[in-house]
């Protein structure tokens, strides 16, 4: 990202930071992600950064800009200096896809706790940047480097991201899951290693192949959109809206084409398998936020609650193995999806940080 030696000053002046903390999407969710990934000591600078950013922005909204006293206490605090380090952590129960998803990732990775002058020089340290962001202006992005021939994407749980290949096909990721491929698509193929699920839009070129390896099975086409989800010890689903697609066993001879509104399903090992219709509105559901459960286990339910939210959900006194749910919450925080089972089961609930207790009554 070529962003090292950066200072929490250096931070709170780059645009692309300031944009990602202001206004995130998908695209700088996974940059800083990697950043984050690949800098872990940079965590408190970008946490303190962010709390500046966001104080910044309160104070223009409250007083539509800095006033002539602002100025002249800001100019002393630049002289006086104070502390840049801060380690008060996130703890976000509903991720909408924001810049503090990814920071709260990566939270159990920092142990120092946050003393009281140093609380006290954030605010004194926001109004001290934030002439010299006026007076410095916008800096131009830096481009990442990729460092070798395999390329990675990785979306941590309660995030969702878009990816734009070099082919000009573009991947969504849903939440926890993974893909990995060879820079540029070097070779006769375009190969993609899948672990999750992720929706495919292929950009066509019939002299080089799509192919899509994930949960025991691989799906080969020229040019068109599918979804597969393949998440570790869970079913493997291959869901086709259109276009044509062919799927294989990667350890056997088993193959068969579908047509759009087809699926296959099979065990996670891909053996096993089953054709059937799908509902395309069902299935790409997880692209705009919203999560069904249609006759759905309990169980299988939760784990999806688990990857949408990052949370960590422990069931007590949960017997009814044969226990199923239904209902469609679109943007909804897990509180109001929680209180909506309830409705339908008797259930208690305690939410504590990233720790959900569901209690069967």
């Amino acid at each position: 990202m070529g962003l090292s030696n950066y200072t929490v000053e250096d931070f709170v002046l780059d645009p692309e930071f300031r944009k990602w903390v202001l206004h995130p999407n998908n695209k700088s969710n996974v940059r800083w992600d990697r950043y984050l990934e690949e800098n872990p000591d940079y965590r408190e600078n970008i946490l303190l950064a962010r709390k500046i950013v966001l104080h910044l922005e309160e104070r223009h909204k409250q007083a539509g800009g800095l006033s002539e006293s602002d100025k002249i206490d800001i100019w002393k605090n630049i002289k006086i200096g104070v502390g840049r380090k801060n380690s008060a952590q996130q703890d976000v129960l509903v991720v909408p896809i924001s810049s503090e998803a990814i920071l709260s990732k990566t939270a159990e990775k920092s142990q120092k706790w946050l003393s009281f002058w140093r609380y006290a020089a954030v605010l004194l340290f926001a109004l001290a940047l934030g002439l010299s962001w006026v007076f410095f202006g916008e800096r131009k992005e830096e481009e990442t480097v990729v460092t070798s021939n395999w390329q990675v994407y990785e979306t941590p749980l309660g995030v969702k991201s878009t990816i734009t290949l070099s082919d000009g096909s573009v991947v969504t990721l849903n939440s926890g899951s993974q893909i990995r491929f060879k820079e540029s698509f070097t070779g006769q193929e375009r190969e993609i290693f899948l672990e999750g699920e992720a929706f495919f839009v292929v950009a066509r070129d019939t002299l080089k192949p799509f192919i899509v390896h994930a949960g025991g099975l691989s799906t080969q086409v020229l040019g068109t959109s599918f979804n597969i989800k393949a998440f570790k010890d869970e079913m493997t689903e291959i869901s086709l809206v259109a276009g044509l697609v062919e799927v294989k066993e990667q350890q056997g001879d088993h193959r068969e084409k579908i047509s759009p509104g087809e699926g296959i399903l099979s065990a996670p090992d891909g053996g096993n398998w089953k054709r059937r219709k799908i509902d395309v509105e069902y299935v790409t559901a997880w692209m705009h936020k919203t999560i069904v459960f249609d006759n759905t286990p309990f169980e299988t339910a939760m784990r999806t609650l688990e990857k949408w939210y990052g949370v960590q959900i422990k069931l007590v006194n949960f017997k009814d193995k044969e226990l199923k749910v239904t209902g469609k919450y679109q943007d909804e925080t897990l509180k109001n999806i929680l209180d909506g089972l309830g409705y339908g089961v008797r259930i208690d609930y305690r939410i504590k940080g990233k720790e959900v207790t569901i209690i069967f009554e």
